[in-house]
């Protein structure tokens, strides 16, 4: 890209999801924004993305099959190009928590741990946890007994907690330090924090489930006329000399001939990026609605409510 171009494409970094949206509703013009699959479908609901032309994009060569039986995802598949993937699953200090206490989502409720626990801020990954902890394998149309059981899961742990991460800084510090001894918390955060701290272990099999999600680029309707270089950015992204990079990071490239010559499935099994024969709760594009009452409840639980 940079060959091409002469230059890297110029970004802003937004703090959080909802950051974005409010961002984007403004005047500001943006090509290109790089987003994960659960809001993608917020975003097109609020009209701010078209499709993307995946004639141009000859990398982009994910397999959808996650989300064949997702109604969900089949209307905004045209608007997302998947580029990163990953899983969520219990990060543990493996000197002070039993490999056992891990096997159960309950660890995050048990007494044993109150104050040593970490959880996300993120709806997209604190409702997966809820959901499979309290017996429910995915997010499209939940009852409202559904709902209210994970909630009420949510509020039985929220006296076990030390804090909401909100970034991997934060939470690679909080299990670094042994501030905190467990977390919900994405593969490659406990990749780079065990670097520093050996104890560190990633549970990818617990009985409940891990949660795997996806990450990508969406087209923005209030483009700057570079469709060229849009697509020559996204092109580049997903090229197989991405996938060395990214495993270096703990991630997995949308990419499926790259990562086949990058990689074997123990290495990835090994990484946290697969888990073969654990059931998963895959984090699809979510109902405008649904996410709204989901962030509203979430809130109270914070607060204490």
């Amino acid at each position: 890209y940079i060959a091409e171009f002469g230059s890297g494409p110029n970004f802003v970094v937004y703090s959080n999801i909802d950051d974005a949206l409010a961002l984007l509703k403004t005047d500001i013009s943006i090509d290109i924004a790089h987003i994960c699959a659960p809001p993608v479908q917020t975003w097109y609901d609020s009209g701010l993305i078209e499709k993307w032309d995946f004639d141009r994009l000859p990398n982009a060569t994910f397999e959808f099959t996650q989300f064949e039986n997702d109604p969900q995802f089949a209307s905004v598949l045209d608007y997302f190009v998947p580029y990163e993937f990953g899983t969520t699953g219990i990060i543990y200090n493996s000197d002070q928590v039993p490999y056992g206490d891990t096997t159960s989502l309950d660890i995050f409720k048990d007494p044993v741990y109150a104050g040593r626990v970490s959880l996300p801020i993120f709806i997209d990954d604190i409702m997966p946890l809820a959901f499979l902890a309290s017996g429910t394998q995915d997010w499209n149309n939940p009852t409202d007994a559904e709902i209210t059981k994970a909630f009420d899961w949510l509020r039985e742990v929220h006296p076990n907690v030390h804090s909401y991460w909100s970034d991997e800084d934060e939470l690679q510090s909080l299990l670094i330090t042994e501030k905190i001894l467990i977390s919900w918390g994405w593969n490659n955060i406990n990749h780079e924090a065990s670097m520093y701290n050996a104890n560190l272990a990633f549970n990818n099999g617990p009985e409940a489930g891990i949660s795997s999600w996806t990450c990508g680029f969406v087209k923005m309707k209030n483009a700057t006329g570079h469709d060229d270089q849009a697509y020559a950015y996204v092109n580049a992204a997903l090229d197989e000399k991405s996938a060395k990079v990214l495993l270096s990071w703990g991630l997995g490239l949308a990419n499926v001939e790259a990562m086949s010559a990058v990689a074997t499935e123990k290495e990835l099994i090994s990484m946290g990026l697969l888990a073969p024969g654990t059931p998963k709760f895959v984090e699809t594009p979510l109902a405008t609605d649904v996410r709204a009452r989901f962030v509203e409840e979430f809130e109270k639980i914070r607060a204490g409510l």
